[in-house]
């Protein structure tokens, strides 16, 4: 595995700063943190995260070094790995594709 790739910020257009960490990930409005975890976070199962990417309609896609994506959208956080079909658990980037879909690579 290893850590290419990971730690990244990205900001929302609600004005959320989220960093993506090996340890948890972190929103930041300008005043306060926020760390989301799978110990704290009902729809994370890791805690090892590696790509941002803001979707047009406002879904924040995460990818993770072990365990697929997470999609947090109307404040849930919702997981899908391999036995969503995803062809790999390390998604270390997501992009929206021409036709404006959610394409993750691994």
């Amino acid at each position: 595995m290893g850590v290419r790739g990971c730690r990244r910020l990205a900001q929302t257009r609600d004005g959320y700063l989220w960093a993506a960490t090996l340890d948890g990930l972190v929103r930041f409005d300008g005043l306060r943190l926020v760390v989301f975890d799978k110990a704290t976070t009902p729809g994370l199962t890791t805690n090892r995260f590696c790509a941002l990417f803001e979707a047009a309609d406002g879904t924040l896609w995460i990818g993770t070094e072990d365990r697929g994506v997470v999609r947090y959208r109307a404040g849930t956080f919702e997981s899908f790995g391999p036995e969503a079909g995803l062809p790999d658990a390390w998604v270390w980037n997501v992009r929206a594709r021409d036709d404006g879909a959610v394409m993750e690579f691994t």
